[in-house]
């Protein structure tokens, strides 16, 4: 399965891509870069940890969007924030849905 090429999270379509400077330069897995409207995944990542890491940022990007700050204390309030977030971002996305699924699978089912 393949990576989606975008995914929308509120108003903003973000790209996907692969990105091995990442990893060199920043030593981290993924970045959600708000201004050029990236999301960069580091390619040498097993396909299930790049299916979390993908969901990372896209929890980066709800969270920035569904203005989240302060939630932090309060899980109940953060998992309330959040619920219908996730779940509008799902529905705009079937496919980030469908590689977060089955993409994911390091075996493949």
């Amino acid at each position: 399965m393949d990576l989606p090429r975008s995914v929308q999270i509120g108003p903003v379509v973000y790209t996907i891509e692969h990105n091995q400077r990442l990893t060199d330069a920043t030593n981290c897995w993924g970045r959600i870069d708000y201004h050029a409207q990236t999301i960069s995944l580091d390619p040498n990542q097993k396909p299930d940890h790049l299916a979390v890491t993908l969901l990372h940022e896209v929890l980066h990007g709800i969270w920035l969007y569904g203005h989240l700050e302060g939630f932090e204390g309060d899980v109940e309030k953060t998992v309330a924030a959040l619920a219908p977030a996730l779940l509008d971002t799902f529905r705009r996305n079937p496919d980030l849905v469908v590689y977060l699924v089955e993409g994911g699978k390091a075996d493949g089912r």
